[in-house]
C-alpha cells in the first residue's frame, strides 16, 4: 500500500508530503521521545542479498522521487497538467510535461488487469513501461511480478495492461 499511495502522493499536482517513515514502509508508532526504536531508513543496503520488504519499498521512493525530481519530466511548477481516469479500484492520469507520462496506481484491483484505453491512455502514440512496483527489485511479501515488457514494450491505448494487486506502474510516451 506504501508504494500506490506514495506513487499518487508523489506524481499527482501539487507539493507531495510524505510522513515520516512512509518511503520505506514503516509500522511502527511514531513517537516523540528518543526511548523508543524506531527505524532508520539510512541502515538499508538496497545493494544486499538479503533485502526486506523495507529495502524494496524504499528503493521504489527512490526512484519515483528521482522521476519527481528530474527536470526534463516537467513533474513540478504549471507544466504538470493532468487528467484523470478512475477505474475499478484503479486511478489513472496522465503527468508531465505536456502529459509524456501515464501512471496507473491500484487498490486491489481484482483480475490485475484493465482496458488501457478505458483507463485513458491518450491514443495515436506508443508507450513504455519505466517503473512498475511488482518489477523483482520492488516486490513486497508474496506479490508476484505483472510487467507489461518494460522499458522494449510498445504499448497502444485499448492494450490490456498487466496491473499490481495494490501499486503502481508508470508509462512514458516513447
Amino acid at each position: 500500500m506504501a508504494k500506490a499511495l506514495g506513487t499518487l502522493t508523489l506524481l499527482s499536482n501539487g507539493i507531495p508530503m510524505l510522513f515520516m517513515g512512509h518511503e520505506y514502509g514503516e509500522t511502527i508508532p511514531f513517537y516523540f521521545d528518543i526511548t523508543n526504536s524506531y527505524l532508520n531508513p539510512q541502515q538499508y543496503d538496497l545493494a544486499a542479498a538479503s533485502a526486506t520488504d523495507n529495502t524494496r519499498i524504499l528503493a521504489w521512493f527512490r526512484q519515483i522521487m528521482g522521476l519527481r525530481n528530474d527536470p526534463t519530466k516537467g513533474l513540478q511548477g504549471d507544466s504538470n497538467y493532468q487528467s484523470v481516469q478512475i477505474g475499478n479500484r484503479t486511478v489513472a492520469f496522465t503527468c508531465g510535461t505536456g502529459g509524456s507520462l501515464f501512471t496507473v496506481v491500484t487498490f486491489g484491483t481484482p483480475n490485475q488487469q484493465q482496458n488501457s484505453a478505458w483507463l485513458g491512455l491518450p491514443p495515436g502514440c506508443s508507450y513504455k513501461e519505466i517503473f512498475n512496483s511488482s518489477w523483482p527489485a520492488f516486490q513486497v511479501e508474496l506479490e508476484s511480478e505483472h510487467t507489461n515488457g518494460g522499458y522494449m514494450a510498445n504499448i497502444q491505448s485499448g492494450q490490456l495492461l498487466q496491473l499490481p494487486y495494490i501499486g503502481a506502474l508508470v508509462l512514458e510516451r516513447k
